[in-house]
């Protein structure tokens, strides 16, 4: 019943406008009602349960549902398990939302401290005792900024913190993990190509910038990595369910839906339209005559 590994689960934070006073649901994921329901904390969906023997069905936390609010799971143990750990670092415990229909600009803070507190605390171990100067700068810089997902380098030697939005975050946040502690090549693609979505140029730094930083950060030729990514299922996978995710967002003017994307498409898949996986392009085709 648990997850296959390298999915990510679609239940992430979304947080309060405060300048429109805006209510949402935090922690949340609000489904179609009927078989594409799942269970929040394994992911099996209401039509996985039917097929089983014997068959049963999704039930919805009781506090949430007496304030209009679905959150489901497929039995005791996993609402048990959501309720008390939730999942670090995408999502804190339910209980810190548990019956709130919406939250203040305050909560936001603190629902932000604890997904970062519930981060790996050894998150930033290196693959080797002889990184690049670039690399232990970099390492050094977020260890002094542990909200920074990554630091550009500027030419006078000062970093720009930045943090993505969202699931691209977390997604972000796993990639650069395995980059750091296993020189994980198709993981370091993947930071690229998100760094290259996320990251509107502008005159501090550029929008090719990052791409050098990182190959002498890893000491990689970032074409290499991208060819290794197009091979790599689980990585695809993973890819593709931020796809999912981010894809009913994309230029949507809501500010409660809160993703506001700057880079075109076709930077995240593939550079120049290089090394752009072949079941992706009706999507690309269908975004670019929108």
């Amino acid at each position: 019943m648990s997850k296959k590994k390298g999915n990510l689960d679609p239940a992430f934070a979304r947080f309060i406008n405060p300048s429109n006073g805006a209510r949402i649901n935090l922690f949340t994921t609000k489904t179609d009602k009927g078989e594409a329901d799942a269970c929040r904390t394994c992911g099996i969906t209401a039509k996985g349960l039917k097929a089983q023997t014997p068959s049963s069905v999704l039930m919805c936390c009781n506090v949430c549902r007496k304030n209009g609010v679905r959150v489901l799971y497929c039995s005791k143990d996993c609402q048990k398990v959501d309720y008390k750990q939730g999942k670090p670092p995408s999502r804190p415990p339910h209980k810190a939302s548990c019956g709130k229909t919406h939250v203040d600009p305050a909560f936001d803070e603190e629902a932000l401290r604890v997904v970062h507190n519930a981060l790996d605390r050894d998150a930033l171990r290196l693959y080797t005792t002889t990184p690049t100067t670039a690399l232990q700068a970099q390492v050094d810089f977020l260890g002094r900024n542990p909200e920074a997902h990554y630091g550009f380098a500027r030419e006078n030697g000062k970093y720009i913190p930045h943090q993505i939005q969202d699931q691209g975050g977390v997604l972000f946040l796993q990639m650069r993990k395995e980059a750091l502690e296993e020189w994980n090549l198709a993981s370091i693609a993947v930071m690229e190509r998100l760094l290259l979505f996320f990251i509107y140029p502008t005159d501090v730094y550029k929008g090719g910038d990052y791409v050098w930083q990182l190959e002498r950060e890893y000491e990689v030729d970032l074409d290499e990595c991208h060819r290794l990514l197009v091979e790599s299922k689980r990585h695809q996978d993973l890819v593709n369910a931020w796809f999912e995710w981010v894809r009913p967002r994309i230029r949507d003017n809501d500010p409660t839906r809160g993703v506001r994307f700057q880079m075109p498409w076709y930077y995240l898949l593939g550079r120049q339209g290089e090394f752009i996986h072949p079941k992706l392009l009706p999507l690309i085709e269908e975004i670019m005559e929108s």
